[in-house]
C-alpha cells in the first residue's frame, strides 16, 4: 500500500511539471489526484481546468501528449514498469 501511495505522489508530481511546461497558457490545468489500478499497468490522472469552457481542448491537448509524458516518465521516475496514462479532465474530477 505504501509503494502505491508513493508511486500515485511521484506520477502527480511528474504530471504535474509535464503540464506546466508543455501548455500554453490559455487555461490553468491543475493535477488533483493520481490513481492507480490495482495491478499498477494504468494510471488515472485527474486534472481540473480553469475556466471550465476549456475543458475539451485540454482533453484534447492530454490525450495527444500522452505518449510523450510516458516518456518523461521514463526518463524521470524509477519505476520497473511505467504504467499506461489515463487523463480525466473536468466535471468528472473528484
Amino acid at each position: 500500500m505504501r509503494k502505491r501511495q508513493r508511486t500515485e505522489s511521484l506520477i502527480q508530481e511528474l504530471a504535474s511539471g509535464f503540464i506546466a511546461e508543455h501548455t500554453t497558457g490559455k487555461s490553468l490545468l491543475t493535477v488533483v489526484d493520481v490513481r492507480l489500478s490495482s495491478d499498477q499497468r494504468t494510471a488515472r490522472i485527474f486534472v481540473s481546468v480553469f475556466p471550465h469552457e476549456h475543458e475539451g481542448e485540454a482533453q484534447s491537448f492530454l490525450t495527444r501528449q500522452g505518449r510523450e509524458f510516458r516518456g518523461y516518465m521514463m526518463e524521470h521516475a524509477r519505476l520497473m514498469h511505467v504504467p499506461f496514462m489515463e487523463f480525466v479532465v473536468g466535471s468528472s474530477v473528484v
